[in-house]
């Protein structure tokens, strides 16, 4: 009997207990964020790279109990960053001064409230302050580097670095900062080094790797100011800088060629450069020509097979053309260089690509005023 009795009181026990696990989950007193808000509406950029903004943020939050505490931060470039002082406190119900820096990212002024225990995250809730409507359009203010000159020695073994600092004025959001070498008139490579965020700020100093130009002995950079969204390029400045020691660059010089003469009833004789002979030539794989349009009479690649870290000599002759271009293509479709406002006959030495190790194919392209265009190709191969 004494056993049934202790049995019941064990079972009424063990309900109570659930009973009071049910009642504590279902309590109203749960702590929670009721308000998180600011008396900032709206600010502008160029006054957050200023930095003389500040905001009031406030808060309510309800139920809160010992042991738990908030955590205010705010987020700059990649990551959180904690607004209160060391050994600060935050009450349940308050507000306090902040200042607004600049996010160093696409972002607009974020905060973050946490509500915590211990390491646990109980509540949490964000406030975001937009970008006012932006003014004017940003403008480059200043470009310019210490340098002097660029070694040609740095540029053959692609380890140059230029030092150059900037300053751009009425910044507007979606905007980045882009970095660019100047190879021709259609013709840009991106000289950034490589870094953890796309956003570059609006004035700042760093360095850039430029390449090997094309065909001047100097050094084109450009600063853009781009819109991220659409691509806008709102306002571009360059500078030029000379390249100092032996720089290998294609020379480019027209080539009288004789004209092909026809024998009636007879083969077409091959028309014959004045330039150097070479012992093997990559010839033309076909021309493409359509009516009305432009004529290619020549074009050959030499030599046929190359060494790497050697020049190839193009021979071409166009007629009834009003633009004509040479670009690579290497192996597997990689796009290499465009050699651009070729005249209609000549003779050029190019360095083999960077990176070239099967083929090259070298696509001469010629149009007229009408847009008709006719296409010719030669291929090279690199052996060794």
């Amino acid at each position: 009997m004494k056993i049934r009795i202790a049995g019941i009181i064990i079972l009424a026990i063990l309900l109570m207990a659930a009973i009071g696990v049910v009642s504590a989950q279902t309590s109203p007193f749960i702590p929670a964020i009721i308000l998180f808000e600011s008396d900032l509406e709206s600010v502008a950029l160029t006054d957050l790279e200023a930095g003389d903004v500040t905001a009031n943020v406030s808060w309510y939050i309800v139920n809160v109990g010992q042991g738990q505490s908030l955590a205010l931060d705010y987020w700059r470039q990649n990551g959180w960053v904690s607004v209160l002082e060391e050994d600060e406190t935050l009450l349940p119900i308050g507000e306090r001064e902040v200042t607004l820096l600049d996010p160093l990212s696409f972002a607009p002024p974020t905060f973050r409230l946490t509500l915590l225990s211990g390491n646990t995250i109980l509540d949490q809730r964000f406030l975001v302050i937009p970008y006012a409507e932006p003014a004017g359009e940003p403008t480059i203010t200043s470009f310019e580097t210490t340098a002097t000159n660029v070694e040609a020695a740095t540029l053959t073994q692609r380890n140059a670095r230029v030092e150059v600092s900037w300053e751009v004025t009425d910044r507007i959001p979606f905007t980045t900062l882009v970095f660019e070498q100047v190879l021709s008139e259609d013709q840009t490579v991106n000289v950034e080094l490589p870094r953890s965020t796309l956003y570059v700020a609006s004035e700042g100093a760093g360095a850039v790797a430029p390449v090997t130009p094309v065909l001047e002995a100097s050094i084109r950079l450009r600063l853009s100011v781009v819109n991220v969204l659409d691509g806008t390029i709102y306002d571009s400045e360059e500078l030029v800088i000379p390249v100092s020691g032996n720089l290998n660059l294609p020379t480019l010089t027209p080539t009288p060629l004789v004209a092909p003469t026809f024998t009636p009833g007879g083969a077409v004789p091959t028309p014959r450069s004045t330039a150097p002979e070479a012992t093997e030539e990559a010839v033309d794989e076909g021309p493409t020509f359509v009516e009305g349009g432009p004529q290619i009479t020549i074009f050959t690649a030499s030599p046929a097979v190359i060494e790497p870290g050697g020049s190839v000599d193009l021979t071409w002759s166009v007629t009834d053309a009003t633009t004509v271009q040479i670009s690579e293509v290497l192996s597997g479709d990689q796009p290499g260089l465009t050699y651009v406002q070729l005249p209609l006959s000549g003779s050029v030495s190019v360095p083999l690509p960077e990176g070239a190790t099967d083929t090259v194919t070298y696509v001469l392209t010629a149009r007229n005023a009408e847009g008709l265009e006719a296409t010719s190709q030669a291929v090279v191969t690199i052996g060794g």
